[in-house]
């Protein structure tokens, strides 16, 4: 028993040594991670967009090849000038397929947190059960721009006089803002007993579940990057459905 306890701790011994003289030097990290951007950079669709499939996945993976950018953003270094092309072309295409939708007053909350009546999902057209999902994963790009004042361009948002910007115009932050909105909108209402508090695939689904409920909870951290805080009620809902 002994030979067989002192072989087990030798070869215990032996696989954490092999693994420490394998682990990854920071260097070595910093290379992965950089590689890992320019073949991004290099396979951005010519309309913003990454990767391929239906429209739900090229947002999806849109907006999480965009953070990859903006959260290795102080590392571009020579690359800068032509990362931040990649990113604003990719925000392009978010915005180019926002939706504005009309929100109104829950049982729980006000969920209009700029008071304007209306609420933003990202993803065109009318419910879809891929609202929640897309949206949650588009929106942190857009909360780490690091240029909540930058006016919105294109899509549908563009034109708009209810704003903070210019005129009125809608700014990057105005977006985050009303996402959030449509957010606290959406969230399923007491009524709905044990669904209560949690989130579906559009908005006031009608019940919950955990893998939607995820994305209105990331977005809502990522939203206080530029300022946006999300309801005390949402908060308060939110504990009944955790």
């Amino acid at each position: 028993m002994k030979i067989k306890v002192g072989f087990v701790a030798c070869a215990l011994a032996s696989a954490v040594l092999a693994q420490s003289a394998m682990a990854a030097t920071e260097a070595e990290k910093r290379k992965a991670i950089d590689d890992g951007l320019a073949y991004l950079a290099g396979t951005q669709n010519a309309n913003g967009s990454f990767d391929g499939g239906g429209l739900d996945y090229q947002l999806a993976q849109t907006g999480s090849a965009l953070l990859a950018f903006l959260e290795e953003k102080p590392n571009w270094g020579s690359n800068a000038a032509a990362y931040q092309t990649v990113v604003d072309k990719g925000l392009d295409f978010l915005f180019s397929n926002a939706s504005v939708v009309g929100i109104s007053a829950q049982p729980a909350g006000n969920p209009d947190g700029d008071g304007n009546g209306v609420g933003v999902k990202l993803y065109p057209g009318g419910i879809n059960n891929r609202d929640t999902y897309v949206t949650g994963i588009a929106l942190p790009a857009i909360a780490s721009s690091g240029t909540p004042t930058k006016p919105v361009t294109v899509g549908p948002l563009a034109g708009r006089t209810d704003g903070t910007g210019p005129g009125g115009a809608w700014t990057h932050r105005d977006v985050v803002q009303n996402v959030v909105d449509y957010y606290a909108y959406g969230q399923s209402d007491p009524a709905t007993g044990s669904n209560q508090g949690g989130w579906r695939y559009y908005a006031n689904y009608g019940n919950s579940d955990q893998s939607t409920t995820q994305w209105p909870v990331i977005s809502s951290l990522y939203a206080t990057k530029m300022g946006v805080s999300t309801p005390a009620f949402v908060k308060a809902e939110l504990s009944n459905w955790v």
